[in-house]
């Protein structure tokens, strides 16, 4: 199957034509990560962190930003999480 769109070297990136169709705008940052792996869920993981789950969800809508720090957090825990699963 062949999709029609654009690439756009100069940022590497290639867009569909049918993304412009799309309700809602692509996902970005914390938000792009638990589109793309529906496994890990993010209350999970903001139980492990000890972040409520309220502020998780602004985060992940974009309504709050996470700090650097608190965004390299999140990350570690998930790779956490995978390294744990991968000692299965």
């Amino acid at each position: 199957m062949t999709v029609d769109g654009i690439r756009w070297d100069a940022i590497d990136e290639d867009v569909s034509f049918e993304s412009f169709l799309y309700e809602e705008p692509e996902p970005t940052g914390l938000a792009r990560i638990f589109k793309e792996h529906p496994e890990i869920k993010p209350t999970a993981i903001a139980a492990r962190l000890g972040i409520s789950q309220p502020l998780f969800s602004d985060y992940l809508t974009a309504k709050k930003k996470p700090s650097d720090e608190r965004l390299e957090l999140i990350k570690a825990e998930i790779r956490k999480i995978g390294l744990e699963l991968s000692q299965i």
